[in-house]
C-alpha cells in the first residue's frame, strides 16, 4: 500500500506565511536599536534575562491556554538545542556585542544568518542548496552591508565577533526548529523552545530578586 502525497499548500497558505514572515521581520529590525537603548539603564545580562523571563510567561500562557502537545522524548534534544542556542545564547551574545558596535554593524552581521542556516541545513537536514539560492543569498547579505554599514563601522573587534556568533546561534534555532516542525505545529515549538531558552536565565532572575 502506497503513502499518500503529500499536498502542496493553498496559495492562500502562502500568502498568509509570507505575510506572517514580513511582520517577524518588522519587528525583528526595531530590535537593534531598542537594544541599544535599554543597554543604557540595563547591563547586556540583565537585558537578557528581562527579555527571556517575561517571554516565557506569555509562552506559558499560551501554552496552557492552547494546550500544546508535549515533545516527544526522542525530540528533548532537538527542543533544548533550539531553544539554548536561538534565545540563550542568541540574546546573550548579541547584547554584549552592541555594547561594543553600532546597531548597523549589528545589524548587517545578523544578515548573515541565512548564510548560516543553509549550511546548517545542508548538514543536519540534507537540504540542498541551489546556484541561485547561493547568490541571492549572498546578494541580499550585500545589500544589508550597503545599507547598514557607514564609513565608521567597518571594524572588526569582539562585538563583531559576538554578533557573528548570535548570527550562527540563530542559524542553529531555525535548522532544528524547522526539523521539529515537521512533527509539531509551530505553537509547540515556539513554546517549548522559548521555555528551554529561558531555563538557564532562572538563577539569574532569583539571585536578582533576592538582592532587592
Amino acid at each position: 500500500m502506497s503513502s499518500a502525497t503529500p499536498q502542496p499548500p493553498s496559495a492562500r497558505r502562502v500568502t498568509y506565511a509570507y505575510a506572517l514572515l514580513g511582520l517577524t521581520m518588522l519587528i525583528w529590525s526595531s530590535a537593534f536599536a531598542g537594544i541599544r537603548v535599554a543597554l543604557r539603564e540595563l547591563s547586556p545580562l540583565e537585558l537578557t534575562t528581562a527579555r527571556m523571563v517575561i517571554a516565557a510567561a506569555g509562552a506559558a500562557v499560551l501554552g496552557l491556554t492552547l494546550g500544546v502537545r508535549a515533545p516527544a522524548r526522542r525530540d528533548y534534544p532537538a527542543v533544548i538545542v533550539a531553544g539554548i542556542s536561538g534565545f540563550a545564547l542568541y540574546h546573550t551574545a548579541l547584547n554584549f556585542g552592541l555594547t561594543e558596535v553600532s546597531a548597523g554593524q549589528a545589524s548587517f552581521l545578523i544578515a548573515t544568518t541565512p548564510l548560516w542556516t543553509a549550511l546548517f541545513a545542508t548538514r543536519i537536514l540534507h537540504e540542498r542548496l541551489g546556484r541561485w539560492g547561493a547568490l541571492g543569498i549572498l546578494v541580499s547579505v550585500a545589500g544589508v552591508a550597503v545599507m547598514s554599514l557607514g564609513p565608521s563601522d567597518l571594524s572588526v573587534g569582539v562585538g563583531s565577533l559576538l554578533a557573528l556568533f548570535a548570527a550562527a546561534c540563530a542559524g542553529v534555532n531555525i535548522t532544528l526548529q524547522k526539523g521539529l516542525l515537521e512533527r509539531y505545529s509551530p505553537i509547540d515549538v515556539s513554546v517549548h523552545a522559548t521555555l528551554a531558552g529561558t531555563l538557564p536565565f532562572l538563577p539569574v532572575s532569583y539571585t536578582h530578586l533576592r538582592a532587592h
